[in-house]
């Protein structure tokens, strides 16, 4: 989480108050909106979270918000948060 945390604060927190580690934690360990768990531990492709940074949800749009192009993630953060979901996602 150390290393997701701070993507989390600053691509997100806008819209998902995900300002501080504890509330990123409380964020990613909700329901979305679309009825199934924003994160599944150890299950990258099945979490929402991912799939929205990864442009791969068939629910919603894209995060974040009104991202296209360069205004989306850097691979390297995406690929940070699909590692750290893979791995369990530690520390959440």
């Amino acid at each position: 989480m150390s290393q997701v945390a701070p993507i989390l604060a600053a691509r997100c927190s806008t819209c998902h108050s995900t300002d501080t580690v504890a509330a990123a934690n409380t964020y990613v360990r909700g329901t979305s909106s679309c009825g199934g768990p924003r994160l599944v531990a150890s299950d990258a492709t099945a979490s929402l979270l991912f799939q929205k940074v990864a442009g791969t949800q068939t629910c919603g749009g894209r995060m974040p918000r009104g991202c296209s192009g360069n205004s989306c993630l850097p691979q390297v953060q995406i690929d940070l948060i699909r590692d750290w979901i893979n791995a369990g996602a530690p520390n959440n």
